[in-house]
């Protein structure tokens, strides 16, 4: 079933409803011309809740560029409770544009850019990554986008974050800890705060910075140095799975 954002404001969506050409284009569009459905079949429209809101088709007035909707069912999100922010290094190019495309589609709750030593693209196209995120989680079915924050150097960090703060690095000499041992120790609804660094990793200053977060965590995927936009998402991949 084909999904569609309507709003982005969390209001509860009308019994029935018109996607009227001059309101909605983009929804008339792809409904109408792109998918040409039909009278009598479903869609589902999503308000930005943890809420999805199944109509059917009544009628597609074509004369009028109109389609009448009725609301046939909602359906309520079962996924994990916990709260994943995932703040990420800046990478190079588009690569952002990848990781928060792939991540909204994994179901992240938010994303939040950082500059760090390393950073060597330090603006981020925030409206454009709303549109990408929405995208995404369209295609994959999911319930609401993930908040995207504004870039932020980590040298004017707050450092007073709640939850787990888990930092993935690449150093040899540096204590680390068992990302499934930690996981399995965390109460319900808590916040999992992910740090990953932008190509070249986290610098030696960054980590001192980080490692000033309460109760920081220390993590390493292995002996493989993986790239910034293939870490943020395997290790997004992993925590959905594992929570």
């Amino acid at each position: 079933m084909h999904h569609f954002f309507l709003s982005f404001d969390q209001k509860p969506l009308a019994k029935t409803l018109i996607l009227s050409k001059s309101k909605y284009p983009e929804q008339y569009h792809q409904i109408s011309k792109v998918l040409k459905l039909k009278a009598g079949e479903q869609i589902t429209l999503l308000n930005n809740s943890r809420e999805k809101f199944v109509y059917e088709i009544n009628q597609i007035n074509l004369d009028k560029k109109e389609i009448y909707l009725r609301l046939q069912k909602t359906e309520n999100e079962s996924d994990s409770s916990f709260h994943i922010n995932l703040f990420i290094g800046i990478p190079k190019k588009d690569k952002l544009e990848f990781i928060v495309e792939k991540c909204s589609e994994l179901g992240i709750d938010e994303i939040s850019p950082i500059i760090t030593q390393r950073t060597v693209k330090n603006q981020t196209k925030t409206e454009r990554l709303l549109k990408i995120s929405a995208e995404a989680v369209e295609q994959s079915h999911g319930f609401y986008l993930p908040k995207i924050n504004e870039a932020i150097d980590l040298r004017n960090f707050n450092l007073k974050l709640s939850g787990l703060n888990l930092i993935f690095h690449t150093q040899e000499n540096l204590e680390t800890n068992d990302l499934k041992q930690l996981l399995n120790t965390l109460d319900t609804n808590e916040t999992i705060n992910v740090f990953v660094g932008p190509e070249g990793g986290f610098s030696p200053d960054d980590l001192k910075i980080l490692n000033k977060l309460e109760n920081p965590k220390f993590i390493k995927l292995g002996e493989r140095i993986l790239k910034t936009e293939t870490a943020a998402i395997a290790i997004s991949a992993l925590l959905k799975y594992h929570l």
